[in-house]
């Protein structure tokens, strides 16, 4: 049986409107490609699990963490972001196309 543990992480990514969507799609996954290495002596934050959809396929590593992109008008919001994040001392794997 599963255990219930509350969610404490999310993946939080703020992307730029003005990037073409497969070149975001391609930075995002370079960044989660190193959170997860980041993570790698200990994957329990991630809340990794077998994912089984409607058909009965199974996508294994699915993280049970919510990830949350968000939508920036211009590179002058992002910056402002970032700065504000760095100075509250958040965890900022970043990647500036």
């Amino acid at each position: 049986m599963l255990q219930f543990i509350p969610k404490t992480d999310q993946f939080i990514c703020v992307v730029n409107k003005k990037i073409v969507p497969a070149k975001l799609l391609n930075a995002l996954g370079h960044m989660m490609a190193g959170l997860v290495y980041q993570h790698r002596d200990n994957f329990a934050p991630m809340r990794f699990r077998d994912f089984i959809d409607m058909s009965k396929s199974i996508h294994p590593a699915t993280s049970e963490n919510a990830f949350i992109v968000l939508r920036a008008e211009n590179s002058n919001q992002i910056r402002t972001l970032r700065n504000k994040l760095i100075e509250q001392r958040y965890l900022l794997p970043t990647l500036r196309m």
